[in-house]
């Protein structure tokens, strides 16, 4: 009929699907935390496969997070973690300062937006 199909992921999306990417590949295993039948936690988990494998096939076992450590642990596995150092300090000290959150996280946000047409009027 004519008709175009466009890609219209949100570019959010898109950018959290390639952070969680990056860490997978750097050794980290992302802790995601939402629905997690939600579309976008799914398309974020499913390539965690190890992890979600052994999660899945066990389902009872115990995970910990151990935010001081920046670990996942999972029965005898354990896996990288990681957190924004302001974010990390709030949840080890008890002081959480999401300004800080935001200041740290200013140039990728800052970057990222550079390359978005509805932000950078291109």
């Amino acid at each position: 009929r004519g008709l175009r199909v466009l890609e219209a992921t949100c570019p959010l999306v898109h950018v959290a699907h390639r952070a969680v990417l990056m860490l997978v590949r750097e050794g980290f295993h992302p802790v995601i935390i939402g629905k997690c039948d939600h579309v976008e936690v799914r398309g974020l988990t499913e390539d965690l496969a190890e992890c979600d494998a052994f999660v899945r096939a066990n389902p009872d076992v115990e995970v910990t997070v151990d935010v001081e450590k920046l670990t996942v642990s999972a029965g005898a596995k354990t896996w990288k973690a990681s957190i924004a150092a302001s974010a990390r300090d709030g949840l080890v000290n008890g002081k959480w300062d999401p300004i800080a959150d935001l200041l740290e996280g200013a140039d990728s946000v800052a970057k990222t937006a550079s390359g978005l047409a509805y932000v950078a009027g291109k």
